[in-house]
């Protein structure tokens, strides 16, 4: 019998009340908006994010204060979906492979942006390779797994670090059943579509 899977629905109920990204740049001025929007569109034809110094001052303290972009030392390595610090999870479109935070992250990018993608991962506990082009490859083997935890000040350091790919049946099992209450299953296609309806209102 396959493994229990939640819905897209569940997802992206649940993953909205623990990080209501959209209700949170919905908040803030059009100009900020419109800066999150060039930030975002820079990581994906790039590969990295614009610096800190091409950004109005007051529109990155508004978009870092609600956990939109992440700064370090005052420059920016992340804006859900993307980021420049090392994860598991690439994402290549065209000739630019660039980082995202995390699976629902790295599934987002080709439906939200309307791009071609290929996903390239690991299973997060037996460590396959994974290569996902267009939401398919052994699509049946394929879970995606999602810690809902408090992300705390910061997603990226905390929530995006335990949403996974998990490939098979057993490996799922073992990683859900560390923490029943918190963890759940996705298959692909659900994963998919969760992650779009997440991160469509992000993106605007």
């Amino acid at each position: 019998m396959p493994i229990a899977t939640s819905s897209a629905d569940a997802g992206v109920a649940r993953l909205t009340a623990t990080f209501p990204l959209a209700e949170r740049l919905a908040s803030v001025p059009d100009e900020v908006r419109r800066s999150h929007r060039m930030i975002l569109d820079t990581y994906l034809t790039k590969g990295e994010p614009p610096t800190a110094a091409t950004i109005d001052p007051a529109h990155l303290a508004a978009l870092s204060e609600i956990d939109a972009v992440v700064l370090r030392d005052g420059e920016i390595v992340g804006a859900y979906p993307f980021t420049s610090e090392g994860t598991s999870h690439g994402v290549q479109v065209d000739e630019t492979i660039v980082g995202a935070m995390c699976s629902i992250d790295a599934l987002a990018v080709g439906p939200v942006f309307g791009v071609e993608s290929v996903v390239y991962s690991m299973c997060a506990v037996t460590h396959a390779p994974i290569r996902i082009a267009d939401g398919a490859q052994a699509a049946e083997e394929i879970l995606v797994g999602v810690h809902f935890q408090d992300p705390c000040s910061c997603a990226a350091s905390s929530l995006c670090r335990d949403m996974v790919f998990l490939v098979g049946d057993e490996a799922a099992a073992a990683w859900r059943d560390a923490d029943p209450d918190a963890r759940e299953l996705f298959a692909l296609g659900d994963a998919i579509e969760f992650a779009e309806r997440f991160f469509t209102p992000v993106v605007g």
